[in-house]
């Protein structure tokens, strides 16, 4: 059997999995970093994650650009909300 033309990626998708590997990417970069001890390492790490940081952004815009994903917009008392619990939770946290 050829599976091969049941298993084409369209752009859409294709997009779409950059960015889910990018994101995951960011946070191994993330915990790499704050698991090193070498100077040589730590940047050899934030050097990579600058990289992926601008990866991950150009990948989010072409998503958006080619209208694959729309981005809502937050309200002020929503913004104010979420603001207000993360608040309370670091206050809780010290």
């Amino acid at each position: 059997m050829d599976y091969k033309a049941d298993i084409t990626l369209n752009e859409k998708d294709s997009l779409l999995d950059i960015l889910i590997a990018e994101k995951a990417l960011l946070k191994l970069y993330a915990t790499a970093i704050s698991e090193g001890t070498t100077k040589e390492f730590r940047k050899t790490v934030k050097d990579n994650l600058d990289g992926a940081i601008v990866d991950q952004i150009n990948a989010f815009f072409c998503i958006t650009e080619n209208d694959y994903a729309r981005v809502e917009v937050c309200d002020r008392e929503r913004l104010s909300n979420i603001k207000e619990s993360f608040i309370k939770a670091k206050t809780e946290l010290a």
